[in-house]
């Protein structure tokens, strides 16, 4: 419903009371209690703000247990959990063959591994729904 500039208080009210979520919203709001995991460089760098620049060799990560994520998450009640599998600095979680500027250039189980096929793996073993966030922005241009 449209706020026009004539409405008074009292009807900007009464047209609120008259709005009911779509199917997505409610769906979204019966999820209730998420998780939302940024995980890449950044978590290696301790900056805040990657460049787009990064080695990959950076992100050195040694082990990965999506399931205990998952346990703990299920454990406080969480319904969901939404994943960074690309931020703006273009570095990817899961096997690509669009781009090199990710895990697959890790020395994470020799450039074979993949944080998004475990995640899901495991959400499905913890019955919770899975998400993926992929930044619209992208610093990192191997296409150049």
């Amino acid at each position: 419903m449209k706020v026009e500039p004539t409405d008074s208080p009292e009807k900007i009210i009464e047209k609120a009371a008259r709005l009911l979520p779509t199917y997505n919203q409610l769906d979204a709001l019966r999820n209730e209690y998420i998780a939302f995991v940024h995980f890449g460089p950044n978590t290696f760098t301790r900056r805040e703000w990657g460049t787009g620049i990064e080695d990959p060799e950076v992100f050195d990560l040694k082990a990965l247990d999506t399931d205990q994520w998952c346990r703990t998450m299920q454990a406080a009640g969480m319904k969901m959990v939404i994943l960074t599998v690309k931020h703006h600095d273009g570095f990817v979680l899961w096997q690509s063959r669009y781009t090199q500027h990710g895990i697959m250039s890790t020395g994470f189980k020799d450039g074979k591994g993949d944080v998004l096929k475990n995640l899901s793996e495991s959400c499905k073993k913890y019955s919770l729904k899975l998400g993926v966030y992929l930044s619209p922005a992208e610093m990192y241009r191997d296409w150049e």
